[in-house]
């Protein structure tokens, strides 16, 4: 157990304010003591990225082919190790899609971030860097992927309920919005 001085973790709910219970404190879920808040303030949240990759005046997805929300449709991305979210970037569209993306540190930018709802993950969208010059290459299904598409502007935001994720729909809002600017 953590000695309050010593402590440097969450000490108030991330949702309503309310002051955690110090007997949580160093648990990797410390449950809002508050009888009106049922939000849990997790402490080594999972940062995980994903990419928005132009292509061809649309973005390409990837149909997916585990769990959860098999058959849905997102963008590449996965846990980030030890490596740069850039690199996770790189690797992740190269794994689920067949497409290189050269110097991910230069031509990844950041677009935009947030967490679940729960609080358990730190997810980071990079965009690819106008003017890069991608490799897609020829699809082949893996365990992960079983298809990819380009999703263009005009298939928006009527083809939202086939993706997979509400933050890969967020996401992809953003990025539509930003470019019929």
């Amino acid at each position: 157990m953590f000695e309050k001085a010593q402590y440097r973790g969450p000490r108030f709910c991330q949702e309503c304010g309310h002051a955690l219970s110090e007997a949580d404190y160093g648990k990797e879920a410390m449950p809002c003591p508050s009888r009106t808040c049922t939000h849990t303030t997790y402490c080594n949240a999972v940062p995980v990225s994903n990419l928005i990759i132009p292509y061809q005046g649309g973005i390409l997805l990837q149909k997916r082919a585990i769990p959860p929300k098999v058959g849905y449709w997102g963008l590449p991305g996965g846990h980030q190790g030890i490596e740069l979210w850039q690199r996770t970037d790189q690797r992740e569209s190269e794994e689920e899609l067949d497409v290189h993306i050269p110097d991910p540190v230069h031509n990844i930018l950041p677009f935009w971030f947030d967490s679940t709802p729960d609080g358990r993950q730190i997810i980071t969208f990079g965009i690819v860097r106008p003017g890069t010059k991608i490799v897609v290459r020829d699809f082949t299904p893996n365990s992960e992927v079983s298809d990819r598409m380009i999703l263009y502007p005009p298939q928006w935001p009527t083809f939202a309920p086939e993706i997979c994720f509400e933050l890969h729909r967020t996401a992809i809002t953003r990025y539509f919005g930003r470019i019929a600017m």
